[in-house]
């Protein structure tokens, strides 16, 4: 009879809904294809995978081996390890797949002065739009 080497909990304790599933030794988002148990229930494999796998892969620094050895995830993407950092001035800037990288539109209030930084006139006239409308001032 199969028991789950983690919760201890064997086939009979369990419904139809939580059986035994594949467990990678290994995260499969690292390449691995072949180092499996099958003595793990849903629950617990679940749990790994949202706890411990999910941080240590998504882990900047291993992105970084996974992107240089082109290691898909699980949704069959190579990582990008530097998709979102800061400048110097603290705001957020964001790298696309070519490692372009752009600032994240924002902006800055200091006392009534609003000061917006934006990729367009018409993104810049939404952000205030929005802006306005959260702090209750009309439009115009």
């Amino acid at each position: 009879m199969k028991k789950c080497i983690f919760c201890g909990k064997t086939e009979t304790d369990f419904d139809k809904n939580n059986i035994f599933t594949e467990e990678h030794i290994i995260p499969q988002s690292l390449g691995n294809e072949t180092l499996k148990l099958f003595n793990v229930c849903k629950r617990c494999n679940s749990g790994l995978g949202t706890y411990v796998d999910n941080y240590f892969v998504n882990n900047m620094f291993v992105k970084m081996i996974r992107q240089n050895l082109g290691l898909k995830g699980q949704s069959g993407v190579i990582p990008n390890a530097f998709t979102e950092g800061k400048n110097k001035d603290g705001h957020r800037i964001r790298v696309d797949e070519n490692f372009h990288p752009t600032l994240v539109p924002h902006i800055e209030q200091s006392g009534n002065t609003i000061k917006i930084n934006a990729p367009s006139k018409k993104t810049a006239k939404k952000m205030i739009q929005k802006k306005f409308s959260r702090l209750n001032i009309p439009e115009k």
